[in-house]
């Protein structure tokens, strides 16, 4: 594939973004290729990059993807295809929804959803200041029933007996 650059916004006269996951500067005498950190933790490439009275840390893969995938769904988040955070080819990187995001991740055993509680769970609907309001309503009003709550918050009342009963949200 040959390799093609483009500018990354924001820093259009100072840095550019290869489709092959490079990025070169301009800021210093002439151009050079700058050093990705991949001794990252969590697998992904990340490259500081400055300009006048800031600097900043930015993940490899959205730069490519901002630069070279399309977006016409503006979705907010950025997938690895092949599941490997390190390969930041175009053809690896897809724009998706945070649900799509973490189905993928399931389902390349990058994730095991049974192990993420509240509302770190991909799809919770609540938070915990929502819950402990639930419990909290409740208690206060005991006469108010599970299909009266769920419909203030959006959920079904299977939903809040789960929780009034402390099946779900346990930790809460």
């Amino acid at each position: 594939m040959k390799e093609i650059w483009k500018d990354i916004n924001g820093y259009e006269a100072d840095y550019q973004v290869s489709n092959l996951g490079r990025i070169k500067s301009f800021k210093r005498n002439g151009c050079m290729f700058l050093a990705i950190n991949d001794k990252c933790k969590d697998g992904y490439k990340r490259i500081t990059l400055r300009k006048p009275g800031s600097c900043k840390s930015w993940l490899v893969h959205r730069l490519i993807a901002e630069a070279f995938v399309d977006n016409p769904n503006d979705k907010p988040e950025v997938n690895h295809l092949n599941s490997d955070r390190a390969d930041n080819r175009i053809d690896n990187l897809e724009w998706v929804t945070r649900c799509e995001n973490n189905e993928h991740a399931v389902k390349f055993g990058r994730r095991d959803y049974k192990s993420v509680q509240g509302e770190k769970q991909w799809k919770a609907k609540l938070t915990s200041h929502k819950v402990k309001r639930i419990r909290l309503m409740y208690e206060i009003t005991p006469t108010l029933k599970h299909r009266e709550i769920a419909a203030m918050f959006g959920v079904c009342s299977r939903t809040i007996f789960r929780i009034l009963n402390r099946y779900s949200w346990k930790h809460i």
